[in-house]
């Protein structure tokens, strides 16, 4: 099962102040300099049962490269909200692909309250802690698998 990704320049214990948010202009300009995301404030899909399901938010992009939406007719979901980046059912994907989105927005990780990548950049990339933190977000097994 998955979950959201909270990408966020505000650390948990100062979520009510306004500092460190990321704006709705600083968000579109990074969706409008992405080729892989495209902005879309409303996003529609028909189910099976022949009803249609239907999003709108201001500030919503879709990831277009996601790779199982061609295969599984499911797209990825970015959405902003409260000076945050949201990523909608987080798999292995859309885990990287918010990794990447974190690191342009020089900003944070959070899933279930817990930073799972504080970004703090050094010449060469990300330190060698915050590689074995993704490293080892990206390996573990699912719930149900215990050998």
């Amino acid at each position: 099962m998955s979950s959201d990704l909270i990408i966020t320049r505000m650390k948990i214990e100062e979520a009510e102040a306004d500092d460190g948010q990321i704006s709705l202009e600083t968000w579109k300009d990074l969706v409008a300099n992405d080729p892989e995301l495209s902005l879309e404030e409303t996003v529609e899909t028909k189910l099976g049962t022949g009803f249609s399901f239907k999003v709108s938010s201001p500030g919503m992009a879709v990831w277009t490269t996601y790779p199982l939406a061609k295969m599984q007719g499911i797209a990825s979901l970015f959405v902003f909200r409260k000076g945050t980046i949201v990523a909608k059912n987080a798999d292995g994907f859309i885990r990287d692909k918010a990794f990447e989105v974190a690191g342009k927005l020089q900003a944070g990780i959070l899933a279930d309250a817990v930073w799972l990548l504080p970004l703090q950049k050094n010449g060469s990339g990300y330190s060698a802690a915050q590689q074995d933190i993704q490293k080892e977000t990206s390996e573990r097994k699912p719930w149900w698998r215990f050998w």
